[in-house]
Order: structure tokens, then sequence, then C-alpha cells
């Protein structure tokens, strides 16, 4: 197969580490993608119908994707262009690690000079031998226009339904190592995460439910509407579905506090296998509100039938939260924690944990785990530049805009004057930027720009 040439054109498309149908179309992260540079939703449009048609260089196409070339595979055809994000935010490593996501590996795009282009992600790299060939076929297929059922089929039928399963979880996994709050071990066996997600449980089962696992509490347990605290269904999972695995978990002795509470309300109901005596009906109306007998005699047969002994037997004692999670503390400055397949050692720090994961062959692996985005950090403005700014800005009224080049080191700042112009605003984008490829003109609105350093 030869690659086609620049005047031939293919559907623009993404590259899926997923044999499911796909849930959201490649347009909707490439116009993500170009927020870095294209504030204007229309003008992002107008880019991705023009990455469409083939009309852009390659050069300028990533650059305005936020991206950059680190290398190239040629070992397929056509070639793949291996690359990175140059954006502060990463909306391709986002989209890679979104729990139960299509993950987009790759981005096939058609321009000027070297026709249909094949971009895939820097994660790229850590593939395999046999799976990056699994994405050079899927690629040498997109380009022929093919769909991505037809692509799944034909793969599978190249390396069998077990292979392409295997491919893709292995995949899968290597791209987990780019998400902030996971961290494998060098033979994988051994997996940390910080916090844990209502669609966790999902994941795991997607990636093979094998190996060691460790889930690890955040000091703060809920980021905006996100709770890092949801366990009790992986709790359910390694009970019932490893033969009676517990949970490792670690967290705080206050934590812990909570967390057996939690659990011991969804795994038992209202009644607690460790508490010494069995409560009254007048006890649980009077703390839970159970409103009638009937309910208390109802909810303590399916406690007493549902819920699992120690030995299997109905004479059998009921087996407390302590069955079900294996709980260690991190009250100290450093706590190491023994896995059957690694030694996991977890320090405190910031808004995470440092952990490292030590095999007993002397391999490691090391990240900082933390949850949710740190806030970027902005350079502030000097107050005699911003005196200096605005005095500029009032001058030459509320009706002018004028763009300035930039170079690469310096900051650019947009700014808005009022109808009186007295004021002036600076605008979130205050950050390392390239002149913009575009420039706009409308009547009385021009664009007020300056530089600082």
């Amino acid at each position: 197969m030869t690659s086609p040439s620049p005047e031939v054109q293919v559907p623009l498309t993404g590259i899926w580490l997923s044999a499911e149908p796909i849930q959201t179309p490649i347009d909707t992260l490439v116009i993500d993608m170009l927020a870095s540079n294209l504030a204007s939703r229309a003008l992002r449009e107008a880019e991705l119908e023009e990455l469409r048609r083939g009309v852009k260089l390659a050069d300028v196409a990533l650059e305005y994707l936020g991206l950059r070339t680190i290398s190239v595979d040629g070992d397929g055809d056509p070639p793949l262009r291996v690359v990175a994000s140059d954006s502060p935010r990463d909306s391709w490593r986002d989209a890679l690690v979104l729990p139960e996501g299509d993950r987009p590996i790759g981005i096939l795009i058609n321009t000027a000079d070297a026709g249909p282009l094949v971009l895939v992600h820097e994660v790229f790299d850590r593939f395999t031998e046999p799976e990056k060939e699994l994405v050079r076929r899927y690629a040498a297929l997109a380009i022929r226009g093919e769909p991505h059922e037809a692509i799944v089929a034909a793969l599978r039928t190249g390396v069998g339904e077990a292979g392409l399963t295997k491919g893709l979880r292995a995949m899968r996994r290597s791209v987990r190592l780019l998400d902030p709050t996971v961290l494998f071990s060098p033979d994988g066996a051994s997996r940390v995460q910080l916090g844990s997600l209502s669609r966790t449980t999902k994941d795991i089962l997607r990636e093979g439910l094998q190996g060691d696992y460790l889930f690890i509490l955040p000091a703060s347990l809920f980021e905006g509407r996100t709770n890092y605290a949801d366990i009790e269904f992986l709790v359910y999972l390694n009970f019932f579905l490893r033969q009676q695995a517990r949970t490792r978990i670690a967290g705080t002795s206050r934590q812990w506090h909570v967390l057996h509470r939690l659990l011991t309300l969804t795994l038992f109901g209202l009644f607690d296998p460790a508490a010494p005596e069995t409560p009254s009906f007048e006890k649980l109306a009077e703390t839970y509100g159970v409103g009638s007998r009937e309910t208390y005699h109802f909810l303590r047969t399916a406690h007493e039938l549902y819920a699992a002994r120690h030995d299997g037997s109905p004479a059998s004692p009921l087996l407390g939260v302590d069955a079900y999670v294996d709980f260690f503390t991190l009250d100290g400055e450093a706590t190491v924690i023994p896995l059957p397949s690694a030694e996991v050692r977890v320090v405190p720090s910031g808004r995470g944990f440092d952990v490292r994961i030590a095999q007993p062959d002397g391999r490691s692996s090391e990240k900082k785990l933390e949850v949710g985005t740190p806030p970027r950090r902005l350079r502030p403005i000097p107050a005699e530049l911003r005196e200096a700014i605005q005095s500029r800005a009032t001058g030459r009224g509320s009706g002018s805009h004028l763009s300035e080049p930039a170079t690469a080191s310096t900051r650019v700042v947009t700014l808005r004057a009022s109808s009186s112009g007295s004021t002036a605003r600076a605008s979130s984008s205050i950050r390392p930027r390239k002149r913009s490829p575009t420039s706009t003109r409308s009547g009385s609105r021009r664009r007020m720009c300056c530089t600082c350093s």
C-alpha cells in the first residue's frame, strides 16, 4: 500500500483503543484542542473544516492544535507522527484517561503539503511492538476510509478475539500512566490509585480484574462535585468476584472511622455484625425513622439471610467490615504498605502523595499522585506596567483594537476598555504564546494588546 498524495483527502477521524462503538466523534476532541489558540467557537469550527479539506500546511495545523512532533514511526504505511502537547491544558490526555471513554490514541487530519497525516499521542512510544502494530494496522485501514466497526472486525480477524482483547487491554493500561491519580509497578502487577470515582469499578473491569490494588483516600474527599471516596462498589467487586479478597485502602484514622460507618450501612444495613447486641425496633425507629415493626422484621430477616458468614452455615457468625477491607493508617510522615507483589511507600505531599512501588527484583516506579487539576499560577502584572497599560487604553478610547506581535518569551495580555475608557481588564490567557496566525479588524472594534516581559 502507498500513502495517498496531498491531493487525496480522507475523512477526519480518530484511532481508538476500543472495540466498542464510538460514543463521541473525534470532532469534539479537535474542537477542544483548538481552544488554546482560537478563543472563538466559530473560528474553531472553521479550522476544523480546514483540517477536513486539507488547506493548512502540516506544521501550521499542528501549531493550531497545540502539538509538536517528537518522533516519526516509519514502520508502517502510512507513517505515524508521534506528537506531544504544547498547550497548558492537555485535552488529548484528558480524553485518553477519561473513565469509560473511547481512548483516542490517534487523529487523522488532511494537510496541504503532506496529505493525510496520522497523529498519535506520545504514549504510543510506551507500547510494545505488537501493540504498536495494532495501531499501525488501524491507521492503514482508517486512511482508506474504513469505518471503526469494519476496522475492529479486520483486526479481530488478523489477531483473533483473544489477541485483540489482550492488546487493547494492555494499551489502555499504558494510557492510564497519564492519569495523575494512578501508578503501576514496572511489571503491571501492582496498581495504586488516589481516590475512587463512581466509575472506577467499570474502568478496572475493562482493564482486566487482575493484580494487586491499593486505594489511597485523598485529604479532601470532594473536589467540586466529584466524590473521590466512592469505594463501596470496589469492596463488593473484590469480595464477591475475587474469592472474598479484601480491598486495600489507606487513609487517616479519622477517615477510617467515617468509612467504617459508611461501609457498615452499605454492607449490612441497619444491623452491625460487630455490635454487642441487636438494636431494638424502638432504637432504630428513633435513630433511622423505621416506621413499623413489619419493616423492622423485614430488614432484620434480609440481613440474616444475605449477609456473608464465616463458613457459610446458617449458625456461623456474620463477617464484619474487617473481612471486606484491609485498612492501612497514614498518620505519619511516611508509610510502607506491603502488597503480595511489591512494597508501596506513601508520603503526604501538598495536594496529594509521593508514591513509590518497589518490586522484589529491584525495579521500581514512582510518581506524585494528585486529584483534580491544580490551579494554573499566573504571574501578576507589576503595578507600574499595569498603570501604563491602563493609561494607554484610556488614550485610545473604547473603540480601538491593536494587535502587536509577541514572541514565545513574552506574555500576551488582552485588554478590554470600558465605554468611558477608565478601566482595563486582563484576560485569563496570560501565558507564553506565539503570534496568532490570523488577525481580525471590524470597523471601530480592534483588539488592544500589549506585551510585558
